[in-house]
């Protein structure tokens, strides 16, 4: 309705939100533009995804305005390192490209329908954003795989796995 997305996961049992892990808690979320999931797809990955341990499917939807995404499994090395390089690219919001006029900041930005809803973890990240990485020059690219203690080949790595599911669209 919203034109969000939204990652829901049982809490710990000592978590006091998750009431001894019987209650959803938001680990993450993002804004479609707008509309909402039609449907979602599940399909088997390539088996390079595999190998990082993270899962062989991946979900596919559609929205109602004909935009098409994925959300692909990554092991917690990978999304630890996807969400720090979204929030350095965040920070740096000047020297990525607009696409459409977009501020690539507030543009996939989650857009709860009570202001009350709470983040837990950033497990939900924009590929498009941090695909972004490889379009900054040496510097830029150095100095943001320095700020989240990581190389560029790890950096390039990650990307690679999302890119292998989506390669096919």
């Amino acid at each position: 309705e919203q034109g969000n997305i939204q990652l829901l996961q049982y809490g710990g049992e000592l978590d006091p939100d998750a009431r001894g892990g019987t209650r959803l808690l938001p680990h993450g979320g993002l804004h479609l533009g707008g509309g909402g999931v039609n449907r979602f797809v599940r399909v088997r990955t390539r088996s390079t995804l595999d190998v990082g341990g993270a899962g062989s499917h991946a979900s596919l939807f559609v929205t109602a305005h004909g935009s098409i995404g994925a959300v692909v499994p990554l092991n917690d090395s990978q999304i630890r390192l996807s969400a720090a390089l979204q929030s350095r690219l965040n920070a740096l919001v000047q020297y990525l490209p607009r696409h459409a006029g977009l501020n690539p900041r507030a543009f996939r930005a989650f857009q709860p329908l009570r202001n009350n809803v709470q983040m837990h973890e950033r497990r939900l990240v924009d590929a498009q954003l941090i695909s972004e990485f490889m379009l900054l020059d040496r510097t830029k690219r150095a100095e943001i795989a320095r700020l989240c203690n990581a190389s560029e080949p790890q950096i390039f790595a990650t990307l690679s796995v999302v890119d292998d599911v989506t390669r096919r669209f």
